[in-house]
């Protein structure tokens, strides 16, 4: 048979290997226990000296009454001050540190200055690199230009190449038909008709020339169009009249006609000669779409360049400022001293948003919870407190436990913390109020459960019951007991279930 005090205390020393909590309560318990005892030894001995020959008297036995009150379970143990908040800053250039305005262990203000560059060499670098930009610019628009101007030049040259075939293909037909019907009268007709075709194939050309040159949609442009289909429908016209020419005979000077469609002819063959050359020139300058490309992602670069170095050359005019109020607890330049682009300048801890990091043991976890309460003393300075985070992952400690880290949120900080001292807590895990409570040392356990022993008409009576908040020096009863029940707080030697009793007064209460 355990009892539930000696569970217990085997427990509370697990824990307190664990924890480090203090053992003084433990200690106070077990004095407190011997005391009882000893006062339980000289009763016994007073009754069996007094009363050796009264054969109906009880054994004498001390009882607490179980009643209710208020009962709390806490925690205590001990931790390292720490921030909530760490800022980090590095260099965003690379140059020279002109001061360093502070050294750990200060503490700063939102905004104060920390550190400042020498921006001399800066500022010249980044107005190189700017000019480097807008040249760069400059440079990508004139190929643009230049590449919009061939590509219009290209098509301009395509489309009269393609206008002076057919020209060209109608002229060599023309010529054809006069030299083979030159005695015939419609050859002069078809020569008059195929005149007026090539002055409207002609005027149709310079009409697609002048709209490549306007803007669709324009006034320009749209009257263009207008004469463009008008001549169109002239040259339908006369299309239609040279078909109807089969039979039709005439007497002309054709030979004159037919010496003005040969030089017509090589005028086209000289004008489509042109045409091709231009086009093999606006071929050869014309940038392909990668070549552009490339341009165009050479100049975005060059410009993001220009203003990245413009952005280093302004954060570095601004220097290194406190984004809050804390305590420098790292410096890692020197007045004077080069940095690079992302080094390591110091590190600044907020004093205001602060903690206690402590260690708990398996068993501590059982109780522990978010948002519990606590008691900070840092310093011998109190502080409100609670519980706001617990780890998930147990690391071994020097002996060998394993440990969560529990964090303690310090809710009233002021400038008399100190980051990495020692804090003690106290969490309050459990509470309970107007509970049935019995003394800790009266409740027993064993295989079966818990129990009590209570005196009924001077009888000892074993109550099993269910416990709930156990104190330092208070236990919850849930279930088994009654208000007013006589609680039997350490059972004498010899007494069991079953003896008759003597109660006599509990010299603790």
């Amino acid at each position: 048979m355990f009892k539930k005090k000696d569970k217990m205390n085997v427990v509370e020393q697990e824990q307190g290997n664990a924890t480090g909590l203090t053992q003084k309560k433990k200690k106070k318990k077990i004095i407190r226990r011997v005391i009882a005892g000893v006062i339980v030894i000289a009763i016994v001995a007073v009754f069996v000296v007094s009363g050796i020959t009264a054969k109906n008297t009880g054994i004498p036995v001390t009882v607490t009454q179980a009643l209710p009150g208020d009962i709390g379970a806490t925690i205590e143990t001990s931790g390292t001050v720490k921030s909530e908040i760490k800022r980090t800053y590095f260099s965003t250039a690379a140059t020279n540190v002109h001061e360093v305005n502070v050294v750990a262990g200060d503490i700063v203000k939102a905004n104060d200055q920390l550190i400042t560059y020498d921006v001399d060499e800066l500022e010249a670098d980044s107005k190189q690199i700017l000019l480097q930009g807008e040249s760069s610019v400059y440079d990508y628009q004139g190929k643009s230009i230049d590449n919009t101007k061939n590509y219009n030049q290209l098509a301009t040259a395509v489309t009269d190449i393609q206008n002076y075939q057919v020209l060209m293909a109608n002229y060599k037909t023309y010529i054809e038909n006069l030299e083979e019907s030159i005695d015939d009268e419609i050859v002069k007709k078809r020569a008059n008709l195929y005149a007026q075709q090539y002055s409207l194939n002609k005027t149709i050309n310079t009409y697609s020339h002048q709209m490549n040159l306007n803007t669709p949609g324009g006034e320009t442009y749209n009257n263009l169009l207008k004469a463009q289909n008008d001549a169109n429908d002239e040259l339908a016209r006369i299309s239609n009249e040279l078909s109807l020419l089969a039979d039709y005979k005439t007497k002309d000077n054709r030979e004159d006609v037919l010496k003005q469609a040969k030089k017509d002819y090589d005028d086209l063959q000289t004008a489509y000669n042109e045409a091709r050359t231009k086009q093999s020139s606006a071929e050869a300058a014309l940038q392909n779409g990668s070549t552009m490309k490339a341009a165009e992602l050479a100049s975005e670069a060059t410009q993001a360049s220009a203003e990245n170095a413009k952005r280093i050359l302004e954060e570095a005019k601004e220097g290194v400022k406190a984004d809050f109020d804390g305590i420098v607890t790292e410096v890692t330049v020197v007045e004077g001293g080069p940095v690079t682009e992302g080094a390591k300048l110091l590190t600044v801890e907020s004093n205001k948003d602060v903690k206690v990091e402590i260690s708990a043991s398996k068993y501590d976890l059982e109780s522990l919870a978010l948002d519990q309460k606590a008691d900070v003393v840092i310093s011998g300075n109190t502080y409100e407190g609670k519980v706001s985070k617990i780890s998930h992952v147990a690391v071994p400690n020097a002996s060998g436990t394993p440990m969560v880290t529990v964090e303690i949120h310090i809710e009233n900080p002021d400038d008399k913390i100190y980051l990495g001292i020692e804090g003690k807590v106290t969490v309050y895990t459990e509470e309970a109020k107007s509970v049935l409570l019995v003394p800790i040392e009266a409740v027993n356990a064993d295989t079966e459960g818990d129990f009590c022993y209570i005196v009924e008409d001077d009888i000892i009576v074993r109550k099993p019951v269910t416990i709930g908040i156990t104190s330092d020096e208070f236990v919850e009863i849930v279930e088994g007991l009654a208000e007013g029940d006589q609680v039997i707080k350490t059972l004498p030697t010899g007494a069991e279930e079953g003896s008759k009793v003597t109660i006599i007064p509990d010299t603790e209460e």
